[in-house]
């Protein structure tokens, strides 16, 4: 995991924006970008705010966590981590997938639209409809400095995403994780399936490990279609990618993804190999366990 864990390093890039009264304004590609340095501290990511993306922030425990709503999707999963924040005192933002590019904070930062907001922003003030722009500086203006949280919310305990093999046939395994950031280098030529979004990051940690197929959520494919643009970007590489519809798997749950999954986009690498859109993940993968 030490060689996967290099390469997150080598693509985190944070841009400090606006600071006031002691807090700063962070952006990042990825929450998996923040670190210790954001404790207490507003960090706006272009990530989507599934549980995955609130595991993370979980542990850093910023002041506000900001992420793509990836087109809310289904049971709400693209801010289902935004949500659960509340249980550590940690505002979240979800901001519209239509309004910026998910996988990119700083149009997330720039021209995104706020589209949710968990119980904790709301006592803060906040609500859905601004530009989050507007929304953050006006917030640190304000001073939040007195903002307490909740009574033992930094002992609160996140749920750890998940990693398992599905199936395994001649040499090759089926892979199922909650987040492609925790995809490893024995991957390589295996079959994925990532709760991530299909976005650049996404595409860049595939690149990276080169498995013989992968499967992403779609985000609601969104603004510029960021939401597949990792699916394409791979195709470069030679590399099948598909993507899964958000609304018939949850963002963030690859075994979701694995059991109600139904594909809404393919590469051009996927396409050769008979992959098209309206089939179920289970019906593109299987014969190719031994393919």
């Amino acid at each position: 995991m030490e060689k996967q864990g290099n390469a997150l390093l080598e693509m985190a890039q944070r841009i400090q924006v606006y600071a006031a009264h002691g807090r700063s304004i962070s952006i990042m590609d990825s929450v998996s970008f923040a670190d210790a340095r954001d404790a207490g501290q507003i960090i706006v990511t272009g990530s989507h705010g599934g549980r995955s993306a609130g595991e993370y922030a979980a542990r850093i425990m910023p002041l506000v966590s900001v992420c793509s709503d990836a087109g809310i999707g289904k049971n709400g999963a693209g801010v289902a981590g935004l949500k659960e924040l509340d249980a550590f005192g940690v505002i979240g933002l979800g901001v519209s997938h239509l309004s910026a590019r998910i996988g990119d904070g700083m149009d997330i930062w720039e021209n995104g639209v706020v589209s949710y907001v968990n119980d904790c922003g709301k006592l803060a003030g906040m609500s859905p409809g601004a530009r989050l722009g507007e929304v953050l500086r006006t917030f640190l203006d304000g001073n939040p400095a007195g903002l307490a949280r909740p009574v033992g919310a930094s002992r609160q305990k996140s749920s750890p995403m998940e990693r398992r093999i599905l199936a395994e046939n001649m040499g090759r395994r089926l892979v199922a994780m909650d987040s492609i950031s925790i995809i490893h280098d024995e991957d390589r030529d295996q079959i994925v399936i990532a709760g991530s979004n299909g976005g650049l990051a996404s595409g860049e940690l595939t690149l990276r490990v080169r498995p013989a197929l992968v499967a992403l959520n779609d985000a609601g494919i969104g603004k510029d279609r960021a939401g597949i643009a990792g699916l394409i970007q791979i195709d470069q590489a030679a590399i099948p990618g598909v993507g899964i519809s958000h609304d018939t798997a949850e963002i963030s749950s690859g075994a979701d993804m694995w059991i109600n999954g139904i594909v809404s986009f393919v590469n051009e690498s996927a396409r050769r190999l008979g992959v098209e859109a309206g089939m179920t993940l289970p019906a593109v993968i299987m014969g190719r366990l031994t393919s």
